[in-house]
């Protein structure tokens, strides 16, 4: 279903963000 996809990419947004965060 779309909100799963939806799910799926917010939670790998949220995941790029926090590595990204720890990059910086």
């Amino acid at each position: 279903s779309l909100t799963s996809i939806k799910g799926l990419s917010e939670a790998k947004v949220d995941k790029i963000c926090e590595a990204a965060e720890k990059l910086v």
